[in-house]
């Protein structure tokens, strides 16, 4: 049964947290609203709400989601968690409030971002977001524009949502056992929305995914295929052909000929796309312009 979305307005929680607006009601297992912390100086937090009251698979996702956060609570760019509570049987987190907007203000279909090292800076951010969240096995299985925030403060970038991370052994999901399939269409592999066999490698789709979506200003659904499922793009867009088989390789349709985690990605990417080191030549060259 869902809960009423709008209920929680108005209301206040643990006699601490007064929640002013719904923020989103999209997620898959949790409504999200924006609260005032009384305790802390009337502070700006987010409450999330398990929105399936008593769906086994919901109460999991939510303690994991509470388990890995603190995992990761001393990331410079994922939000830090607060609390965690229940009343009146529903369960809720408490998570640092991100000032700023999302990505899909950013990429979205018809709005392309015309420079290339834009769409490199963008792409290696996110990649470096992922890398120590890669190295403790854990899938985030959702990256996508909505889920990546563009803090006000200083235009850093913070990755939201993690109700659908998983840990990972080096084999198997968990248990051995098939896993619900949490992510969003458009940016989910197909090991991960058909198969429901998510890996490191199904978050580098996702990011391949967003980086192409960004070049060509169009939403996944209208990218166009091969017969052996692969993207067509790179007849749409003029970049390096370096940067495009990076992405090219993000996004293969079988997982394993991906890079296989975040580390490995941005290593290549900084390899094959950072601007080369000035020469003593080239500072010379440079001098001697400012003559002329």
């Amino acid at each position: 049964m869902f809960t009423t979305n709008s209920s929680l307005t108005g209301r206040t929680l643990q006699n601490r947290y007064q929640i002013t607006d719904l923020l989103s009601n999209e997620g898959g297992f949790g409504i999200t609203y924006r609260a005032i912390d009384t305790q802390r100086c009337n502070s700006d937090c987010v409450v999330k709400q398990l929105k399936l009251k008593n769906h086994p698979i919901a109460r999991r996702l939510f303690l994991s989601e509470y388990q890995h956060l603190h995992q990761l609570d001393s990331h410079p760019q994922i939000p830090n968690l607060l609390a965690h509570f229940e009343e009146e049987e529903e369960f809720y987190l408490v998570q640092e409030f991100i000032d700023g907007h999302d990505l899909s203000c950013e990429i979205k279909d018809g709005r392309f971002i015309n420079k290339e090292q834009e769409v490199i800076n963008l792409v290696k951010e996110i990649l470096g977001i992922l890398a120590p969240i890669h190295e403790l096995n854990l899938i985030h299985r959702d990256i996508k524009p909505s889920n990546i925030r563009r803090r006000k403060s200083d235009g850093k970038l913070i990755l939201i949502d993690f109700g659908a991370v998983k840990k990972i052994t080096s084999t198997y999901v968990e248990d051995n056992q098939l896993t619900v399939c949490v992510g969003t269409k458009g940016y989910m592999p197909i090991e991960q929305e058909y198969y429901r066999r998510p890996t490191l490698a199904s978050d580098i789709y996702a990011v391949g995914i967003l980086g192409i979506v960004a070049l060509l200003g169009t939403h996944p659904k209208n990218l166009r295929y091969s017969q052996n499922n692969e993207i067509i793009w790179r007849d749409r867009v003029s970049i390096k052909p370096e940067f495009a088989d990076i992405l090219d390789k993000m996004v293969h349709d079988d997982f394993r000929q991906r890079y296989q985690n975040a580390s490995e990605a941005l290593i290549i990417i900084n390899e094959r796309n950072d601007p080369p080191e000035p020469t003593l030549k080239d500072e010379i060259l440079k001098i001697l312009k400012t003559w002329w």
